[in-house]
């Protein structure tokens, strides 16, 4: 399902880089919004926790602060933003797949936080 329009969503955005999360999803760059920001997104009567992957991951990475490479000592970076997000599709699929967005713009962001390795 295509949904067309922007919103203004603030929550928390991380890439993971640790081995089980690549073989799963795969090396992207995931938006989790938080509160309010949560009803915003266009899930209709979809249980699951609202959560997407930039379309646009390199823009969305450079845009983000996000560096090209994680560290060898860390498993990603995390860090809460407030962003634009437009042309959202909603994955209905029953398996490891993600909802996906474009990263419009950025209007807030906190410093990265490294992820440790389990």
């Amino acid at each position: 399902m295509y949904y067309t329009g922007t919103v203004v969503l603030t929550g928390s955005v991380e890439r993971r880089t640790d081995k089980e999360t690549l073989e799963l999803t795969g090396d992207n760059l995931c938006f989790a919004p938080e509160g309010a920001s949560a009803l915003l997104v266009p899930r209709e009567a979809d249980a699951r926790v609202p959560w997407f992957c930039f379309s646009n991951k390199a823009t969305a990475a450079r845009a983000l602060g996000f560096p090209a490479r994680t560290a060898k000592t860390y498993c990603g970076y995390r860090a809460v933003a407030t962003v634009v997000v437009g042309n959202y599709v909603v994955n209905r699929q029953e398996s490891e797949v993600s909802d996906t967005a474009s990263l419009l713009l950025v209007k807030a962001r906190s410093a990265l936080e490294a992820i440790p390795c389990q």
